[in-house]
């Protein structure tokens, strides 16, 4: 009997053909988000105190100011004010402004140390903790050391009782901290006296991370089974699990980092629609709206298992036929089996879900209260889209290296490490400018680096990817040569799967680093 033949198309690259429509859409999604985006809202810092920060007041204390740059409101634990053995004193805190926020003590401050402790939130959702210190020193009193107190001429008086009270409170900066209630002490005993405030900010990092996390993990799988997955069916429907996976993890981050913003809400005494009013209202808003609505395609997207085959033409098929563009049409007899792909073109739910939950990141965390607007929200669109990339592909070769190794199928490592390292090679080089224009968007001074939190935060994630980045480098040029010039040898292939799994191992600790950087004080 005469073997039935086949009529199959043979495709050329397509990698080039597949990523097109998916940047162009990237980049049209992008550019409108950014045109009708809300005006960046400024982080709030302090800007000064009444009392100052280590002063001694001469004349009793009846009111307390702190004034912020932006507007702000009282958050979490509040405000509270303390005495020098850190018990709580009565007091009104109310809203002078939108900048200032006002303390009154039920009865004036007399001769005692003092410190006042808050919690408030600017309006572009970051919570800004903070403490200060002062003395009150009344004429004709024993200070807090024991000691008489000078009258405001320079001679200490020997009465019991202040003759005069001057109507101006003169001021003297302190050269010492008082001891019993030391700033950071201080600090740290309001946060640890509130398990709410702890409750929250457990809550948020969890969220956060979760929710960057799945992101990368989205992207990635996307863009890698689109352009550097050849395989079998099963492999390609693997890929897609992990764009699901990711999407579950942007959901659930999601809804746990909104739980925690309502929380701290309800403790300043809203009530819970109030709380998700304001939350929706605010730039932080539109980040959730655009991670649930984006989580949500990326998850429900019931055509993303579309898959091209890509069958492997047997010797002596006739290829004389084949135009230059790379496609046509050739007969043989099926000898083995076929290859697959993942076609994006038709997946645009899934690629908009995907460029939804990327815009969102315009819209939280440092990024919308830095300056210049626009520069900060391209470099964070890049640099989330480029760390997708790198990250989310690595897992999936990493995936797909392993299981390979474990079913004892042949791993073919070099071709698909080869047009992996291509696009990551573009990816990372994409992190590092997007992450640098971020960084000067977002510091004032650059003594900001080592001398806030968050610097050094970014100083330990900048180490990461650098060798992470090294590891990279070393599989790109070393590595898959190797493999290649030994036509796959096992030692080779198994250094790769190695490497990458390390490679994975720094980004995650990355990420990690990168959800506290988003609430750190700058």
């Amino acid at each position: 009997m005469a073997s039935r033949t086949e009529q199959l198309t043979v495709r050329g690259p397509t990698n080039l053909r597949t990523a097109a429509p998916i940047a162009a859409l990237l980049a049209l999604i992008a550019f409108m988000t950014i045109a009708m985006a809300p005006p960046a809202t400024a982080h709030a810092d302090l800007a000064s105190t009444s009392p100052a920060d280590k002063e001694v007041s001469t004349a009793p204390v009846e009111r307390i100011e702190l004034v912020f740059t932006d507007a702000v409101e009282v958050s979490g634990s509040g405000v509270r004010l303390l005495d020098g053995t850190g018990g709580t004193i009565g007091s009104s805190v109310f809203s002078a402004s939108d900048t200032t926020v006002a303390v009154i003590p039920d009865d004036p401050l007399g001769t005692g140390r003092y410190a006042v402790l808050w919690q408030v939130e600017s309006t572009d959702g970051h919570e800004i903790p903070g403490s200060i210190s002062f003395e009150v020193v009344l004429a004709g009193t024993d200070g807090p050391d024991g000691e008489a107190a000078e009258a405001p001429g320079g001679e200490a008086s020997a009465e019991t009782t202040p003759t005069t009270v001057p109507s101006t409170p003169t001021t003297v900066v302190i050269t010492h901290t008082p001891p019993a209630i030391a700033t950071s002490v201080a600090q740290d005993a309001f946060v640890a006296d509130d398990p709410n405030s702890v409750l929250t900010g457990i809550l948020g990092f969890v969220g956060r991370w979760a929710t960057v996390l799945g992101a990368l993990l989205g992207i990635g799988a996307l863009v890698f089974a689109a352009t550097s997955l050849v395989g079998s069916s099963a492999e390609v429907r693997r890929s897609v699990r992990w764009i699901r996976r990711g999407a579950v993890l942007v959901l659930v981050g999601t809804l746990v980092e909104v739980t925690s913003v309502v929380l701290v809400d309800l403790a300043a005494d809203q009530d819970l629609v109030t709380a998700i009013i304001d939350l929706l209202s605010s730039s932080l808003g539109v980040s959730v709206v655009l991670r649930l609505a984006g989580g949500a395609a990326m998850l429900m997207d019931p055509g993303i298992i579309t898959m091209s085959p890509i069958p492997t033409m047997a010797a002596g098929d006739d290829t004389s036929a084949l135009p230059g563009d790379g496609s046509a049409v050739a007969t043989r007899a099926p000898t083995t089996p076929a290859a697959y792909r993942l076609d994006a073109r038709p997946e645009w739910v899934a690629i908009a879900g995907v460029t939804a939950v990327v815009a969102s990141f315009m819209f939280d965390g440092h990024t919308v209260s830095a300056d210049p607007d626009l520069v900060a929200r391209v470099a964070a669109l890049v640099h989330v889209i480029a760390g997708g990339v790198w990250l989310g592909g690595l897992v999936v070769l990493a995936d797909t290296l392993v299981r390979r190794k474990m079913a004892g199928t042949q791993l073919d490592a070099s071709p698909m490490g080869l047009r992996f390292s291509r696009v990551a090679t573009a990816a990372v080089v994409a992190v590092g400018v997007a992450g640098m224009a971020l960084t000067w968007t977002i510091i004032d001074d650059p003594s900001d680096i080592v001398s806030t939190a968050w610097g050094r935060l970014l100083l330990v994630k900048v180490s990461l990817v650098v060798v992470a980045a090294a590891i990279g480098a070393y599989n790109h040029f070393i590595v898959v040569p190797r493999i290649r010039q030994t036509s796959g040898s096992a030692g080779g292939q198994a250094t790769l799967r190695r490497t990458v799994t390390i490679e994975v191992a720094l980004l995650v600790a990355v990420v990690v680093v990168t959800a506290a950087l988003v609430v750190a004080a700058i």
